[in-house]
């Protein structure tokens, strides 16, 4: 028996002159008619189990296929799906400064319908689920491309087949069918400043009389693409102070101390002076008082990653029309991310390191041990001592040593640190992951027309974070020469057999490579801090976490012949679901805070673990982290009816229950769809349904997700807090749409509109900060009138409460307020025949959001006013960057084996809320990028593409971010060019 073919459902409207447009849906060569086999083909639809072809234009689902895909040069999936006007804020390059916008994600890929969130989207591969990267969004990178036959996008609410994930939509990777032979194919991508990117891939397929089978392979090399590598990345600090300026600086600041405190204690005997290596070595003085260096020099743009796949899957009818079918794959991922050679270390000293002459006085209230906010140095340390000699004006009469403020030095920075490597080597961090999943289905018929189902999917990603980071007790001990995996610093006197100095000084440091210094003057060689040191004083952190699904489905479809209105007889289906979210993480010593839970615990002395206040990592940037295993049971039925009314109109109604456990309760969410044939060439669709999401169990667990973006104009450790009091989100969502296809010319309008409730968000950091700091980095503060509770729930300082001794911001997951969003999606399209003896189609998609709206809310005691986030880069707010416009025009001219594309790529100027209207990148100006690409169909089956991306070259506007730009909008590689070839055997 011939194995049947199935057709999956592309078009959300008439199928007819889709076929080349740039966005659109594909046509369907045959719709639901048999086959040459005379068997009823089989239509699979993402977002519903019964509907036809022509009833599936009630939804707005849009169809990108191999062959589309291929027209446009195979992009790399991250630039297809950032292409698309239905999505904004997706990530994908380094996006390392990007506070829960990418930091911590780097090598991953994420799909963001409507910029609502990756997490409120359901990413599936051939219908059925995907795990998630640290429980928070499907990795799109992970997905074996080469296997892909299609994407299918659904851009409506679609929680009654698949639950409460999909409340933006889904996105469905459907794989190739039918495939036979074998293809291999790859690319080369030339990019200004690195390597360029590889790819390559293989397809194997085999048809038999009632089976087939496919494995397919890929490979992906991302090469680096450094900070330094693109002029318009760094700016002058009086241009862009968040371009990586930052005031935890090495040279540095000191202020000379002396024992003429109250009995002896130090005291200031000199005023605060700057490190006179500070200039020399490429640093600034924006204030007086302050070395401030670059770090983001040390870092990427683009961090390189190598990425491979795997995929197989079995399909097999057998006796009775039962089909079976299993998938499996595996991806696996490594990357390498970059950061300056050491981090800021903004907590404070205890008095277990420190020497016993410390002023008891000066330190922080409430703490025990007694923390201290200077760092000190002795005037005995080598480097120190050297320094002196050299700078005598520096150190008035009575200097014993200085003191460094905390947070505002760093062991290591413009000089490179030894750990890494010599003076132009970045600290690494890496971020593996190791994804598997295994999917299994059984249907077949049963008497009376019946139609069974049943499946089983189990996904796992293992997401490895590895760092490097330093205690401030190790670094203290080492500045008194009481360093060193052999030093009894307890006992031993400074500098003794095995203990080791660490000198703060610029005098260490040999040149700032980094700043284009190839040499300093000043440098000492008998004081250059030693490998050794380095090699004690970086501690290694491991963070471990694995996000797992399982679920299992099972249901019934069929039709009801006495109830048939003249256009055909109802269709009904009923499913019953469970699955299970699971959440772990494990860390290693140093990143696990039952395991190190104060400043001292790195030292081997009696209660080094008793502390007030506790919880507080030792480490300087780490944050305080605890094993997590958090696991949510979801049981769901679900109910789908279509009635055809007359031919071309058609109702479609169903709901769905779902149990959610602790994690929500229960919910019931109907929904209903319809579309409505006015004329042949015209025809109206709308939807409304209800939708629930409940909080995935990565915000519900305890442990911060950490970043680093700018606040009050410098880098500033940001920790967003795991709430287990959060609530589900509720909305109700609706859409409506126009549908037009005439004489070769295909369009279509639909108006989207989602009511949230109890949304999952976390608090506004704009707002936060402002509450405390009105005035930003300048002028008055409200430290004496601002709630103590709240400043101390929300902040750390390395000192007083001021801007300048900011060293934290903590921010909590919380239920925000009411949230009101729409647009409009706008498509069209024209093909036309016997152009020069070829096609030539042209067309475009559009995304207009015409509101975003917040309304106004309390956290915290803190009274937030509602904003519309609709053209704006939403910087520290609820929302993610929004221009208001997005668009994507084609023209495409196909003639024999030759194929001609031009696309077109424009964001709307949308502006910094954070700016004053005449400060300088107040409006991020909109883009419109050119792209170019050729196909040849040669002979023996293989196919020639040159692409040309950017033809212009045009750099992205400037943001007042770290990298200089919105890396969730904006492309930042330039122009490049990419040649591919693929054969098939």
């Amino acid at each position: 028996m011939k194995f049947r073919r199935k057709i999956m459902l592309t078009s959300a409207a008439s199928a007819a002159a889709m076929a080349l447009a740039g966005w659109s849906a594909p046509a369907l060569a045959q719709g639901d008619k048999p086959d040459d086999s005379g068997e009823e083909q089989e239509i699979v639809v993402t977002g519903s189990k019964l509907l036809t072809a022509d009833q599936a234009a009630a939804l707005p689902l849009r169809v990108i296929d191999e062959e589309e895909i291929r027209k446009q040069g195979s992009p790399p999936l991250l630039d297809l799906v950032r292409a698309m006007p239905e999505t904004a804020g997706s990530i994908g390059n380094s996006n390392s400064s990007q506070a829960g916008k990418g930091q911590g994600y780097e090598g991953s890929e994420s799909i963001n319908l409507r910029g609502l969130g990756p997490d409120r989207n359901l990413v599936l591969m051939n219908g059925h689920r995907l795990p998630l990267v640290s429980g928070f969004f499907v990795n799109t990178r992970n997905i074996p491309a080469s296997a892909i036959g299609r994407v299918e996008i659904l851009k409506d609410a679609a929680s009654t087949i698949y639950g409460s994930d999909a409340m933006t939509g889904v996105v469905n990777f459907i794989t190739k069918r039918d495939f036979e032979g074998l293809e291999v194919g790859g690319d080369y991508t030339m990019i200004a400043g690195n390597g360029g990117d590889w790819r390559a891939d293989a397809t194997f397929g085999k048809v038999g009389s009632n089976w087939n089978l496919l494995v397919s392979g890929g490979y992906q090399k991302r090469a680096q693409l450094e900070v330094v590598d693109r002029d318009w990345s760094i700016q002058p600090y009086s241009i862009n102070p968040n371009a990586g300026w930052n005031f935890s600086s090495m040279p540095s600041q000191f202020t000379p101390v002396g024992n003429t405190g109250p009995g002896g204690t130090l005291a200031t005997v000199g005023p605060r002076v700057l490190d006179v290596g500070c200039k020399p070595l490429g640093g600034i003085e924006p204030f007086a008082g302050f070395c401030v260096n670059n770090v983001q020099k040390w870092q990427d743009l683009v961090a390189p990653a190598k990425t491979w796949q795997i995929y197989g899957e079995f399909n097999w009818e057998f006796s009775s029309g039962t089909e079976f079918h299993i998938e499996a794959n595996y991806a696996n991922a490594r990357m390498i991310v970059h950061y300056p050679p050491s981090f800021n270390q903004p907590k404070p000293i205890t008095a277990t390191v420190l020497p016993s002459n410390m002023n008891t006085a000066t330190a922080l209230a409430g703490t025990s041990p007694l923390l201290y906010n200077n760092w000190f140095v002795p005037i005995t340390n080598p480097g120190l001592a050297a320094y002196a000699a050299a700078n005598p004006s520096q150190f008035p009469a009575g200097t014993t040593g200085i003191f460094i403020p905390v947070g505002q030095w760093r062991p290591y920075l413009v000089g490179g640190n030894p750990f890494f490597g010599d003076g132009a080597t970045p600290a690494y961090q890496t971020r593996d992951q190791d994804e598997y999943r295994v999917s299994a289905s059984l249907k077949g018929k049963m008497g009376s027309g019946i139609n069974w189902n049943a499946d089983f999917t189990y996904g796992r990603n293992d997401h490895d974070l590895l760092g490097f980071d330093s205690a401030g007790s190790m670094i203290q001990l080492a500045l008194r020469g009481l360093g060193g995996p052999n030093c009894q610093w307890q006992t031993a006197a400074p500098g003794s057999a095995g203990c080791l100095w660490l000198n703060p000084m610029s005098n260490a440091v040999p040149n700032a490579l980094v700043n284009g210094v190839t040499s300093y003057s000043g440098y000492n060689a008998a004081v250059a801090n030693t490998k050794e040191l380095a090699d004690w004083l970086m501690l290694e952190q491991r963070r471990h976490l694995t996000g797992q699904i399982v679920e299992a489905n099972a249901g019934l479809d069929g039709s009801l012949p006495a109830f048939d209105l003249g256009a055909g007889p109802l269709k009904w289906a009923v499913g019953a679901q469970w699955r299970q979210i699971s959440f772990r993480e494990h860390d290693s010593k140093y990143a696990d805070r039952t395991q190190v839970p104060c400043l001292d615990s790195v030292l081997n002395i009696p209660n080094a673990n008793i502390c007030n206040p506790t919880p507080y990592s030792p480490l300087g940037l780490a944050v305080a982290l605890v094993p997590t295993d958090s696991t949510t049971n979801v049981f769901a039925g679900f109910v789908e009816a279509v009635m055809p009314i007359v031919d071309g109109t058609d109702l479609t109604v169903g709901a769905r229950y779902e149990d959610l456990g602790n994690s929500g309760g229960g919910t019931f969410n109907p929904q209903a769809r319809a579309k409505v044939g006015i004329f042949e060439w015209l025809g109206l669709r709308g939807s409304v349904s209800t939708t629930f999401r409940a909080p995935p169990p990565s915000a519900l667990a305890p442990n911060p997700v950490a970043s680093i973006p700018g606040i009050l104009g410098k880098p500033t450790a940001l920790d967003t807090m795991g709430n287990p009091n959060l609530k589900p989100e509720e909305a109700t969502t609706y859409n409506l749409g126009v549908l037009v296809n005439y004489a070769g010319f295909d369009a279509g309008v639909d108006y989207y509109n989602y009511s949230i409730k109890n949304i999952l968000t976390t608090e506004p950091q704009n707002a936060i900060v402002n509450a405390l700091f009105p005035n930003g980095a300048g002028g008055a503060n409200n430290c004496a009138t601002l709630d103590a509770q709240f400043i101390a729930d929300h902040f750390e300082f390395t000192g007083a409460c001021s801007a300048a001794n900011l060293a934290k911001v903590k921010l909590l997951r919380i239920n925000g307020p009411k949230a009101h969003f729409s647009g409009l999606d706008l498509r069209g399209s024209y093909t036309t025949d016997g152009v020069f003896g070829g096609t030539l189609s042209f067309g475009g998609t559009a995304n207009v959001i015409l509101s975003y709206k917040f309304d106004a809310f309390t956290v915290a005691g803190l009274s937030v006013a509602g904003f519309d986030a609709v053209g704006k880069l939403n910087q520290g707010t609820l929302a993610h960057a929004l221009p208001k416009w997005k668009v994507n025009s084609f023209v495409n001219y196909n003639n024999g084996p030759f194929n001609l594309r031009w696309t077109g790529r424009y964001y709307s100027t949308y502006i910094d809320q954070r700016q004053a209207t005449t400060t300088l990148g107040y409006k991020i100006p909109g883009k419109f990028l050119h792209d170019v690409a050729l196909n040849v169909e040669m002979p023996w089956e293989t196919t020639f593409s040159f692409t040309v991306t950017n033809l212009l070259d045009t750099d992205p506007p400037m943001a007042l971010l770290a990298e200089g730009y919105d890396a969730t909008t904006a492309d930042l590689l330039g122009r490049t060019f990419r040649i591919g070839f693929r054969k098939k055997f």
